[in-house]
């Protein structure tokens, strides 16, 4: 006797609501499309998830199954039928309503581009295709926490866990499963706050892959090489070209589209051993960032961390600022567990720290410029600059004490 059996793929079965007449996401509609190539009499998709997972149903004999050769089949239809190109086409072809979000009015981006300030609950949603496969993937801020007793935002897509250094954004780490498969000694340096167009950074560091057992020592150089505004699934956004190369070859590795207004890349495109992977983003939520402190001023003292490079080398120490606020002028002097000391300035005006000015008296001078947000209670900024021992970048986050 002939039975059904179903079988549900990536994510557990849910219940069947009592409403036909909802409507499909786009992942729906396009694993029912690729579906049609695969299904038989015998083997069909019978539901699919808002996220896309699917369910097949078969009505062969026991003790025979039809699921591996339907999964190879939708494998296959993945491959040749990437859901990037798929949704292109779908809004390509689309009624315009004119509601598309859109955040480029002027096609320069106004510099310099500090780090942004991510908060948990945010969210990117991104299509990518390569030569071997293609899909879709989250990426969610979850969590903060310390690592090696340093602050670092934890992402998460799936089970995989992703580690970026509050200060500067470098990233550290990932995790799947709770096992690290990727540590980068040095954090990569993948950005160098505040961006500028024709800015380049250097930097040598090893990426270990304990799981596969693979070390890569890599000689890295990026370089901002342009600003463009750039149409992508999620709208249409003024960014920041960033290119990372083998500093020994000048073969690239990858270029990303940073764009400020959502904080994150919004297209990379990636040099693999078997070819080119594009990865964009479909969508982003942003949550509301927190409000500013009551204090109308920024009087008092603001401690916290410092990351950086100078000599070539990246330096993590704790900075300390005292400060006095005069309408819209602040003054100071900062000092860090390094030996470093100085004096600092800037104009205080719409939640930031815009002309901000700091000169190092000690052990040697230097003179550095740059800009910081206000935050709740805190201070995050960059500079840019130079002292005695040659050029200086790097990024802070200090707390009210």
């Amino acid at each position: 006797m002939t039975r059904l059996i179903a079988l549900v793929l990536g994510a557990l079965a849910v219940s069947l609501i009592g409403c036909s007449t909802m409507q499909n996401t786009p992942k729906q509609d396009y694993t029912w499309e690729l579906g049609k190539a695969c299904n038989t009499d015998q083997v069909f998709m019978h539901r699919v998830n808002p996220n896309g997972n699917y369910v097949v149903w078969t009505r062969l004999s026991t003790g025979a199954s039809g699921y591996p050769g339907y999964h190879a089949c939708m494998k296959e239809q993945y491959k040749a039928h990437p859901y990037l190109d798929w949704v292109k086409a779908r809004q390509a072809s689309a009624p315009q309503s004119g509601t598309m979000p859109s955040s480029a009015s002027t096609p320069n981006v106004a510099g310099p581009i500090m780090a942004p300030v991510w908060h948990v609950g945010d969210e990117w949603e991104y299509a990518y295709k390569s030569p071997s496969d293609s899909g879709t993937y989250v990426w969610s801020v979850n969590r903060v926490e310390m690592l090696d007793g340093v602050q670092h935002y934890v992402i998460k897509t799936g089970t995989r866990e992703i580690f970026y250094r509050v200060s500067d954004f470098a990233s550290s780490l990932e995790r799947v499963d709770g096992v690290i498969v990727v540590r980068h000694t040095p954090a990569r340096l993948s950005y160098s706050w505040p961006l500028a167009l024709g800015k380049t950074w250097e930097q040598d560091h090893r990426d270990e892959r304990p799981v596969d057992r693979q070390i890569t020592d890599r000689k890295s150089v990026w370089t901002v090489e342009g600003e463009e505004t750039v149409a992508v699934l999620a709208g249409t956004f003024r960014t920041i070209k960033i290119a990372w190369r083998n500093r020994n070859t000048a073969a690239l590795i990858y270029e990303i589209w940073y764009a400020p207004d959502v904080k994150q890349w919004v297209k990379i495109r990636e040099v693999l051993s078997n070819g080119i992977r594009e990865r964009e983003m479909v969508s982003f939520k942003l949550k509301p960032g927190a409000p500013l402190a009551a204090a109308r001023t920024l009087d008092g003292t603001f401690s916290g961390e410092i990351t950086g490079q100078a000599k070539g080398q990246t330096f993590t120490m704790r900075v300390t600022f005292t400060l006095v606020q005069s309408g819209d002028q602040l003054v100071g002097v900062w000092n860090t567990t390094g030996g470093t000391s100085g004096t600092v300035q800037g104009v205080v005006g719409g939640g930031q720290v815009s002309d901000f000015r700091a000169k190092q008296v000690n052990p040697c001078e230097g003179a550095f410029t740059g800009a910081a947000v206000v935050e709740a209670g805190r201070l995050r900024g960059s500079y840019t600059g130079v002292d005695c021992n040659g050029p200086v970048t790097a990024s802070f986050v200090v707390t009210r004490q």
